[in-house]
């Protein structure tokens, strides 16, 4: 198999597909005949999220067929212009100047984390949103 930019691109369509799904694509799949799925064209099926058009556009079987990372990046901005801004109204925002200077002040080790849980604040449980929203710094989901 050719690795070119165009298979980063299907590999970010299933990242997509499971962030959407909150599932692992393929999972149970043995490592073999989930390559031979692959390349028979079979992909995870779409479920009526917003991103579906564009997963579907990644995840093509003929890498010609496939976006470039500069036209997945332009169908993510006008898709998350298109969205309803009362969506994200509870969230933080990714870009926010508290978000990193926080990450700066905090001196917890990755380590201290493991094997614990965390809960998220109750707000943030009230609602899922099913899709990715852009801001200048990039794409963020929830």
């Amino acid at each position: 198999l050719n690795y070119s930019m165009k298979s980063d691109i299907y590999s970010m369509g299933l990242v997509f597909w499971e962030i959407c799904n909150r599932k692992i694509a393929y999972y149970g799949v043995p490592d073999f005949q989930c390559k031979v799925t692959i390349l028979e064209g079979k992909r995870p099926p779409l479920s009526g999220h917003c991103l579906d058009h564009i997963i579907k556009k990644c995840y093509s079987k003929h890498p010609k067929n496939r976006p470039t990372a500069q036209q997945t990046y332009s169908l993510l901005r006008s898709l998350s212009s298109s969205l309803s801004p009362s969506l994200f109204s509870h969230l933080p925002s990714p870009c926010s100047p508290t978000l990193s200077r926080k990450r700066k002040t905090d001196k917890r080790g990755v380590s201290e984390l493991k094997g614990k849980r965390v809960m998220l604040p109750s707000q943030l449980e009230k609602e899922r949103v099913k899709c990715l929203v852009g801001c200048e710094d990039g794409v963020w989901g929830g």
